[in-house]
C-alpha cells in the first residue's frame, strides 16, 4: 500500500475480472561468466 506495483495483470476467472498485482523484490546478484560455465560443467558430469 502506497507503493506502485511492478507488474499488473488482468486475469479472467470465467466472467469475473480479477486484477493480479506483482511486487518484485531486489534482483539476485549476477554471476560471472566463469561461474556459470563451471556450474554447467558440474551438472553434465554429475559433480557439485
Amino acid at each position: 500500500m502506497g507503493r506502485k506495483a511492478d507488474k499488473n495483470r488482468k486475469i479472467y476467472n470465467g466472467m469475473i475480472k480479477t486484477r493480479f498485482y506483482q511486487y518484485m523484490g531486489p534482483k539476485p546478484p549476477r554471476r560471472s561468466r566463469e561461474e556459470a560455465t563451471q556450474e554447467k560443467l558440474a551438472e553434465k558430469t554429475g559433480k557439485y
